[in-house]
């Protein structure tokens, strides 16, 4: 009957693709917000969904942010690994050898996000954040660009660089308000509102 519930009336393969999509995007919206901790332990307590069957896409975004909630918890708490993120990037790296999405781009945010935990390769980490988003903007990828921007701010804030790090949050603030991730642009405003009230 038309007021059916979806998951009432679709195969049970379907109802699991489903349900790891609603999770996706819960750890999707966990991230932007900043809720790290939030995200890892939604994460855990659904962790089987993972074995479940999806689209190659579901399944590599969903371990992508996966991995990128690992390097932020990392740096939020001042770590200098992430050893929580390994498991999840060598799955996305296996994407690429079977005729999955094109995953460099994602890879090269990775490497950045791993090497900016280390003050010492921020250097490198930027090269590494500068290739990401080159490719993101390449392929109008604008969520992801934003994203890497947003983290290469970070880096630099970290590594002591003030001008770098308001150039890149302020631009990281212009890509989320052009996707339109408003609950990202208000977050963004609320943490820097120094940075941010008088960029108008």
């Amino acid at each position: 009957e038309d007021g059916n519930d979806y998951r009432e009336t679709s195969p049970p393969a379907m109802n699991k693709s489903v349900d790891l999509n609603a999770h996706q995007v819960r750890m999707i919206l966990h991230y932007l917000v900043g809720e790290h901790e939030i995200g890892e332990a939604d994460r855990k307590k659904h962790a089987h969904l993972e074995q479940e069957p999806s689209t190659t896409y579901i399944k590599f975004f969903y371990f992508t942010f996966c991995a990128l909630n690992f390097f932020a918890i990392a740096a939020k708490t001042g770590r200098k690994r992430a050893p929580g993120a390994r498991t999840f990037v060598n799955i996305i790296k296996s994407y690429g050898k079977a005729n999955g999405p094109d995953i460099i781009d994602m890879i090269n945010l990775l490497k950045a996000e791993k090497a900016a935990l280390d003050n010492r390769k921020v250097d490198k980490a930027k090269d590494l954040y500068n290739k990401a988003i080159l490719g993101f903007a390449e392929g109008k990828f604008y969520l992801m660009e934003a994203i890497a921007y947003e983290r290469l701010g970070l880096a630099l804030h970290r590594a002591k660089d003030a001008n770098g790090c308001e150039t890149a949050l302020l631009t990281s603030l212009s890509r989320f308000e052009t996707y339109g991730a408003t609950l990202k642009v208000n977050q963004l405003r609320k943490t820097y509102p120094c940075l941010f009230k008088t960029e108008q």
